[in-house]
């Protein structure tokens, strides 16, 4: 040994300044992963750079890293509005650096720009894998192909419980203007961190199980910070949402968030309160078609009613004229008959008499007298005939002519003028006030029109 040995200062002195002014050490882009980012309240920002194995996910190599109070505040605004995200651990990211070695804090870089157009990126080019893969598998388009009932009243929902999405939801759902109800159950779980993705997958799983009691599911999650859905762009959670057996509701974040659940979904909506709008429209429409049945059917009955009601109209005044001319004809047929009973019966005793004249000259004295005797009692008949006629056909004629008063009496329009008036419920006659149901419609007919009425 030459010398006298360096104490450790001058050795990270001497360190320090050979690093320090190496030109080829500054001013250098290179990519890493953010760790353990922590701003302080001198504005300055510590954190540390990863590099990951790809295909094991192992750290391989991490440094220090500073951005001095003065640049980050120029910077992080620029890498939010650029990249949509704040500046915060678990990106990855492109920055400039320069080597700094202090004696006393040891290696470090110090960063004095960041390329936000490779964050960005590096987010989408991600995303495009992702999907990409669910497109070789088949499945990208499996749950979007899943049909809907009518009314998907029954709502299985994936949050975390506090959240005020989640109220939103719940709140949006059970005060719609329509009054349309709704079943609900909520799965908990994670909406953030790293164990978001599995918390989502198991509260899957438990919905999975009792499918059969729910008409779809509801992901929901309200806004938040970029890189606080960065854990929704992943392919097994987007794997299992595409291969649901429900159709899947996904309302992540705001309208400029999105996520690979997007792509995957059965529908998608960019907040809990328009998730919830859904479940609100589709059943808006279906009370609409219902409500255009309901209307078809009054309609339809009450033309019937009308119809019915005009037929029955027509029956009662023709009732009076239809007894008329048959009591006309009958007694049209018993002048007939009265005209033609005399000589039917004179003919019928003339024939009676010949008999019995036959059988005088072929019998004994005796007989002939007995026969005398049958021909007087028909002599008499003879006579009586033309007036026991005239007795029956005027019975007949008195008994036609009662029938025709009785008709006129029992007969609607004259029970109407005699000031009483009729009362139909569905083109029947009310007997009973408790054939009419409340609310019901009745029509009243009275000698000179008809009025409609409501039974309260």
């Amino acid at each position: 040994m030459n010398g006298r040995p360096l104490t450790l200062l001058e050795y990270n002195n001497l360190i320090s300044n050979t690093l320090n002014g190496a030109p080829y050490l500054r001013g250098v882009w290179i990519t890493g992963e953010t760790s353990d980012v922590r701003p302080n309240k001198g504005g300055h920002c510590y954190f540390e750079l990863l590099q990951k194995d790809e295909r094991t996910g192992n750290i391989i190599a991490r440094i220090k890293a500073i951005i001095w109070s003065n640049k980050f505040a120029e910077l992080a605004p620029r890498f939010y509005n650029e990249t949509g995200q704040p500046f915060t651990t678990g990106i990855k990211v492109m920055v400039r650096v320069s080597a700094n070695f202090h004696p006393n804090f040891g290696m470090s870089v110090v960063i004095d720009d960041i390329d936000c157009a490779y964050t960005a990126g590096d987010v989408i080019r991600h995303r495009r894998e992702i999907l990409h893969r669910l497109q070789q598998e088949g499945c990208i388009n499996w749950n979007k192909e899943i049909g809907w009932s009518n009314v998907p009243r029954r709502v299985a929902i994936i949050s975390a419980h506090t959240a005020a999405g989640y109220g939103d939801f719940m709140k949006h759902l059970f005060t719609n203007t329509y009054n349309l109800r709704f079943s609900t159950r909520l799965y908990p779980a994670m909406m953030q961190g790293q164990q978001c993705a599995m918390s989502v997958m198991q509260a899957m799983m438990e919905v999975d199980a009792h499918r059969d009691e729910f008409d779809c599911l509801v992901i929901i999650r309200g806004g938040g910070a970029t890189t606080d859905l960065l854990s929704f762009d992943n392919y097994e959670l987007a794997k299992a949402v595409a291969c649901f057996r429900l159709p899947v509701i996904v309302g992540i974040g705001h309208d400029r968030d999105e996520t690979v659940l997007d792509y995957v979904a059965n529908k998608v909506v960019k907040t809990p309160t328009a998730a919830a709008d859904i479940l609100i429209n589709a059943g808006a429409q279906e009370l609409t078609r219902l409500q255009n049945i309901a209307t078809a059917i009054h309609n339809y009955v009450a033309n019937a009613i009308s119809g019915n009601q005009r037929q029955l109209a027509y029956y009662q005044g023709l009732i009076p004229s239809l007894g008329k001319t048959r009591i006309a004809q009958e007694k049209g047929l018993l002048e007939r008959l009265a005209a033609a009973l005399p000589s039917i019966g004179q003919t019928k005793i003339a024939i009676q008499k010949g008999i019995l004249d036959r059988l005088a000259a072929s019998l004994p004295v005796a007989g002939q007298t007995k026969i005398a005797l049958q021909m007087n009692v028909l002599d008499r008949y003879q006579q009586m005939l033309p007036q026991l006629t005239t007795a029956i056909i005027t019975a007949q004629n008195r008994q036609l002519d009662n029938l025709e008063q009785l008709v006129h009496v029992l007969s609607p329009e004259a029970t109407l003028k005699r000031g009483y008036s009729i009362t139909l419920h569905e083109g029947k006659a009310v007997r009973n006030a408790d054939d009419v149901p409340t609310g019901g419609k009745v029509e009243t007919l009275t000698a000179n029109g008809s009025f409609e009425s409501v039974k309260i």
